[in-house]
C-alpha cells in the first residue's frame, strides 16, 4: 500500500478510497493533479481503465487522440482533448499498484498557449513526482 505525504486528503467515511488533488495557475493555462488510494490495485487498475473511456464521452469536450505514456508507472496513457471554449488539453492518466493518478494541462483560451508536446511533458513530470512521493509500505 502507499502513503501520500504532503498532500492534502480526505478519506471518505467508513474507509474506502483516499482522494487528494491539487492544481496551480500557470502563466498559459492550469496545471492539476488527482490521487486515488485503492484499498487494493484491482480498485486503482479499474479506475484508470474507466477514466480513460469516459473521458471520450464528456458532453461539450472533443476527443482529440490518445497515446501510451512509457516508463510511468505500470501503465499512462495521455489523452488529448479540447475543452468547450476552444482549450486545448492534455491529460494523463496512470496507475500503479494501488494509486491511481490523473496529471492535467489545460490551455487558458488567451494569449500564447503551450504546445501539445509541452502539456504532456508537464503531465508527464508531475506523475513522475507524485509517483516519487509515495512511499511504500
Amino acid at each position: 500500500m502507499v502513503q501520500t505525504p504532503g498532500l492534502p486528503s480526505s478519506l471518505p467515511a467508513g474507509g474506502g478510497t483516499k482522494l487528494s488533488s491539487c492544481t496551480w495557475n500557470a502563466t498559459n493555462g492550469t496545471l492539476g493533479v488527482q490521487l486515488a488510494i485503492y484499498p487494493n490495485q484491482d480498485g486503482a487498475q479499474g479506475s484508470y481503465e474507466g477514466a480513460g473511456q469516459a473521458i471520450r464521452s464528456v458532453p461539450g469536450m472533443t476527443f482529440n487522440g490518445s497515446q501510451p505514456v512509457t516508463g510511468l508507472g505500470q501503465q499512462a496513457t495521455a489523452v488529448f482533448q479540447t475543452w468547450p471554449g476552444s482549450s486545448p488539453a492534455v491529460v494523463v492518466y496512470t496507475w500503479s499498484g494501488n494509486a491511481e493518478i490523473q496529471a492535467s494541462f489545460v490551455n487558458e483560451p488567451f494569449g500564447t498557449q503551450a504546445s501539445r508536446s509541452a502539456m504532456l511533458a508537464a503531465d508527464t513530470a508531475i506523475a513522475r513526482d507524485v509517483l516519487a512521493g509515495l512511499s511504500r509500505s
